[in-house]
């Protein structure tokens, strides 16, 4: 007989398979735009801007036509859309927090009347090469997952990865951000939207934090619950991840579910809150 999974477990995986993981701005120890206003001028350097938090309320159909070519024109260290699809307040809305994943530090994305600056520089060959290959498009929708909010409650986060730079931390966000959420992966382009609980959603001392910060219990985000990214004790020895995160890291070659390897993404943002 499989023994009764904990009560922590239990209710995040009834809270996460009818609804999803979910979260506006900035904490100190790296950067990005903070509130929906442009950041201040800064000197390039991540580490010297705040880390954008998330607030991205998450319209799968309108993010499911992002466009594979470039993302606009290049003005110098600007680069203007001018695609009257994301002219709205959603596509505004989505095209920020596109920028903050895609662009690097020293690109801004014009759209309409506003400015948003790039952050973590997951794509910069979007702005001009488009983003045609499942390796952009995977890191692009793991990073704009990890910053949705059904709500649009502020909550600051710390990216992770154990294979890409972008994600490369001050020592402070390390030793700050230690509460290992969830992670997150998928292709929004294809509207294929994941997250599996960290360790820290069901063993840590606060889990009601991470229900009432991040978890989506309505129903309406569209996203699905790929149960826990790490191994738990004896018999649930399989986890949603093949890789297992350095200490403070991220996980990768994540499936969709446990015993489900027939996708794998190593594409995977794994998203570390303040405990």
């Amino acid at each position: 007989m499989v023994p009764a999974l904990p009560h922590g477990v239990r209710l995040l995986l009834a809270l996460l398979l009818t609804g999803c993981i979910v979260g506006d701005e900035a904490t100190p120890g790296r950067g990005g735009a903070g509130s929906g206003e442009p950041s201040g001028p800064g000197s390039g350097d991540p580490n010297d801007r705040p880390i954008p938090t998330n607030g991205l309320i998450l319209d799968v159909a309108l993010a499911a036509q992002l466009p594979t070519a470039p993302l606009g024109a290049v003005n110098g260290k600007d680069v203007v859309v001018t695609n009257a699809t994301f002219d709205t307040p959603g596509g505004h809305a989505l095209m920020k927090y596109v920028a903050t994943c895609a662009l690097p530090a020293d690109q801004t994305l014009v759209i309409g009347g506003d400015r948003f600056e790039g952050f973590y520089g997951l794509a910069p060959q979007w702005a001009t090469a488009g983003c045609g290959d499942a390796e952009c498009q995977h890191w692009v929708s793991a990073c704009l997952l990890a910053h949705a909010n059904q709500r649009g409650t502020p909550v600051a986060i710390s990216l992770r990865s154990d294979v890409n730079n972008a994600f490369v931390l001050a020592a402070q966000q390390l030793a700050s951000f230690t509460y290992q959420e969830a992670a997150f992966y998928g292709d929004l382009f294809t509207r294929e939207l994941y997250a599996c609980m960290g360790a820290d959603s069901f063993t840590g001392e606060d889990p009601q934090k991470f229900l009432e910060g991040r978890v989506c219990g309505l129903g309406a985000c569209g996203l699905q619950s790929t149960g826990v990214c790490a191994p738990l004790a004896a018999p649930y020895d399989h986890g949603s991840c093949s890789h297992q995160p350095q200490p403070g890291g991220g996980f990768g070659d994540c499936h969709l579910g446990a015993n489900d390897t027939t996708a794998t993404f190593a594409e995977v943002v794994t998203v570390y809150l303040e405990p």
